[in-house]
């Protein structure tokens, strides 16, 4: 199987062109996030949630730049805009087809084309996109005893077996790093709902995270996890250069704990909804009574010879909930595990800047 690691890190301290990227970051710290990523080893930069461009090391004095890819809408706007991308990307000596080495120098044209593209084609569309790329900027740094390791996160497996050995496809939206004291942090995983299902209808989803956390930590807790094995690789390689490039005053790669991480779901809305956003356990429970209570539907519905849509959706995966498997459209005969779903996510559930909702 062929590896996708590369053979050059990310370790040159005195490479001006690192250093520019490093100070382009702090420099606009409520703009861009960097992410430290492995297989390959790069840096990956994001505005407005969008992954922005990837720099790949290729040998000590050259890089190779990626630029996003573009939107394969045929919607006249969104053609125009790509054209325009493509053009301004030609004039500063890039073309997507060859993805040629660039010169160090034009790595800031590339950063400054990419960021016009993200604001024309992004205006004002998928908000929730651009709030998790605001809460990954403002962690990037320590913050309120918080780091913002990644967003996106996607573990990153050293080749396509070892990734499907650890049957983890799925990827969070943002990875932090808390500190619980001086000697001790813990990794923490952090969905966000941010748009008008999280709060007001049947769908908020957050049934299905509790379950897709509860499979997650199964097997992350198998004895030689491939997945804890890769995911502590990753967070511990991210954290190590967040150090050497002094975005943390301190390395505490080797301070965290990864034996018991942590799952927050993260209700920071956008502003339409913002009056919406569950802060007391009494608005929390509303939002998942409304999800069984839809699920009762389908299942009523169903028995009356109706079509659901969702039916077979609901049918062909069931949760988890305490190491039992159900189907969501038996919840309203179970209370007693709906009262362990209101209990798990009242424990996981922040809202805003990470303020907790109590009891």
């Amino acid at each position: 199987m062929k590896e996708l690691s590369r053979v050059y890190d990310i370790n040159c301290d005195n490479e001006v062109f690192l250093k520019q990227v490093i100070d382009a970051v702090k420099n606009n710290r409520d703009k861009y996030f960097l992410a430290f990523r492995t297989s390959p080893q790069r840096l990956t930069l994001y505005h407005k949630g969008r992954e922005m461009v990837a720099f790949i090391p290729k040998a000590t004095e050259k890089w190779m730049i990626k630029p996003r890819g573009i939107s394969t809408s045929i919607n006249p706007k969104y053609v125009k805009i790509n054209s325009d991308y493509m053009k301004s990307l030609k004039k500063s000596g890039y073309t997507l087809k060859q993805q040629e080495m660039m010169k160090n120098k034009k790595y800031d044209k590339l950063i400054d084309i990419t960021r016009k593209f993200l604001d024309e084609y992004y205006f004002e569309k998928e908000e929730e996109k651009t709030i998790q790329n605001d809460i990954a900027c403002r962690y990037q740094f320590w913050k309120n005893d918080l780091l913002c390791v990644d967003q996106e996160y996607n573990q990153c497996f050293e080749n396509t077996s070892k990734k499907e050995e650890s049957e983890i496809q799925g990827r969070y939206d943002l990875i932090m790093v808390k500190r619980v004291n001086d000697n001790l942090y813990i990794p923490v995983f952090v969905e966000l709902k941010s748009n008008e299902a999280a709060c007001k209808n049947c769908t908020s989803g957050v049934i299905n995270h509790i379950s897709d956390m509860q499979t997650f930590l199964d097997k992350y807790y198998k004895d030689e996890s491939s997945a804890q094995t890769v995911i502590k690789k990753g967070i511990k390689f991210a954290v190590e250069r967040k150090y050497k490039f002094g975005f943390i005053p301190e390395d505490i790669s080797d301070k965290i704990d990864f034996s018991k991480p942590e799952f927050w779901l993260l209700f920071d809305m956008t502003k339409k909804y913002k009056d919406l956003t569950p802060t007391t356990k009494e608005q929390l429970d509303k939002i998942l009574d409304l999800e069984v209570n839809y699920a009762k539907h389908v299942k009523e519905t169903y028995k009356n010879g109706k079509n659901v849509s969702n039916y077979n959706q609901m049918v062909k995966q069931p949760i988890k909930i305490n190491n039992e498997e159900i189907k969501k459209f038996d919840l309203c005969d179970r209370k007693d595990i709906v009262d362990i779903i209101k209990k798990d996510a009242l424990k996981y559930a922040y809202y805003d800047d990470f303020v907790k909702i109590e009891n």
